[in-house]
């Protein structure tokens, strides 16, 4: 027996042309309703930016990466430096969450830090994707307290001759 499948024609033209209104109805592109899925509303989170300006006792104390680490568990975008007028950033996401991240900075800030001033102004979204640390800014007049040497903390020194931690006998180059 030679029995040979018909050839099947692979142009959707086939489907116009039939005579057939069920063959039609069965292959005919369908929408989303009439295939059981439902579009959903799609909720647009309104997004904010902040731009935060801290003076003071601010730079070289690990604030940027403090900074860094905050938005990023938030799951904010933006990105911080240190200007000559002292540390800058600009954080971008929900209005709520910009606020706590506010007072998260003043909370959780690092111990050695000191704020003596706080500007902060709501900008237009950029709609950026991620949190970034930039180069440090000397465009502005310089105002920033710069600390003495300061002792080694007990925290440091625990890192510091903890064997498990990156820093353990550290050597400065």
């Amino acid at each position: 027996m030679n029995h040979k499948e018909p050839e099947r024609p692979r142009s959707s033209v086939f489907l116009r042309e039939t005579s057939c209104p069920l063959w039609f109805q069965a292959f005919r592109p369908r929408t989303k309703i009439e295939s059981g899925v439902v579009p959903m509303k799609t909720v647009s989170r309104p997004m904010q930016r902040l731009r935060i300006t801290l003076r003071g006792a601010v730079q070289g104390v690990g604030f940027r990466p403090f900074v860094y680490r905050l938005a990023t568990e938030m799951s904010l975008t933006g990105w911080v430096l240190n200007s000559s007028a002292g540390l800058v950033l600009e954080v971008e996401g929900a209005p709520g969450e910009l606020r706590r991240f506010e007072q998260r900075i003043e909370l959780e800030r690092p111990k050695a830090s000191v704020i003596t001033e706080r500007e902060s102004a709501w900008i237009p979204p950029e709609g950026s994707t991620r949190f970034e640390i930039h180069h440090s800014d000397n465009d502005s007049v310089k105002s920033v307290n710069v600390l003495p040497d300061l002792a080694t903390c007990a925290d440091c020194r625990a890192e510091f001759f903890d064997p498990a931690n990156r820093r353990f006998q550290h050597r400065c180059r």
